[in-house]
């Protein structure tokens, strides 16, 4: 059984991964980008496409950049499948970015962590539970961060077409993997970080969490 402290770690390092593959999601779009300029020219695109701060301003330099190429309406066409794509998960990564973590001590393993939008009118009398269909616990972020590598997957191999080569990667990697069982997850970060917290300590971080709730 994950208790509240073992929860806590798979959050976070779960959301820290989510963020980190959102990253290469744009670094990517980039790499995609490449393919449709000769080499000494993807300085000056990169330098455009780098200094937009805002991911839908990145898109949209993305969808023109595209459509002005001189592509096959197949492979346009794929394109604005995997744009459509972007922009929904962008929607998702703002909901990571800009949510507040909030502590459920009483509820069961796998929903006393979430994420969720900030509730400035409610007590901590009131907010005991994670909102139904907004709040994002461990086994979500995951599910995020699986969408995150196949949209990966699915422009690295775009890429590769788009120049003429081989796909690099299974097609079956462009679709979003199961989610694991909470028991699994558990056991795979364990793996990635064998040495964990004491479980002493794991106890003491338990009541501060539960103090802070």
């Amino acid at each position: 059984m994950m208790d509240i402290a073992e929860e806590s770690l798979c959050f976070h390092y779960e959301l820290g991964l989510a963020f980190t593959l959102w990253s290469r999601v744009e670094n990517t779009i980039l790499q995609v980008l490449f393919t449709t300029f000769p080499t000494k020219s993807h300085f000056k695109v990169g330098v455009g496409f780098l200094s937009i701060e805002n991911f839908r301003s990145k898109l949209a330099f993305a969808d023109s950049i595209m459509h002005e190429a001189k592509l096959s309406k197949l492979r346009l066409k794929q394109w604005d499948k995997i744009s459509q794509r972007l922009g929904s998960a962008s929607v998702v990564r703002n909901r990571l970015a800009h949510g507040r973590v909030y502590i459920y001590p009483n509820e069961a393993p796998g929903r006393r962590m979430a994420l969720d939008s900030w509730k400035l009118m409610k007590t901590p009398a009131t907010n005991t539970r994670p909102s139904p269909g907004t709040a994002l616990c461990v086994r979500d972020i995951v599910g995020i961060k699986y969408d995150f590598f196949a949209l990966v997957a699915t422009m690295e191999n775009y890429s590769s077409r788009l120049g003429g080569a081989k796909a690099p990667l299974p097609a079956s990697l462009e679709q979003r993997a199961p989610v694991p069982s909470l028991q699994t997850i558990r056991t795979q970060i364990r793996a990635a970080l064998p040495s964990l917290t004491p479980p002493s300590k794991a106890s003491r971080l338990a009541e501060a969490l539960r103090a802070r709730a």
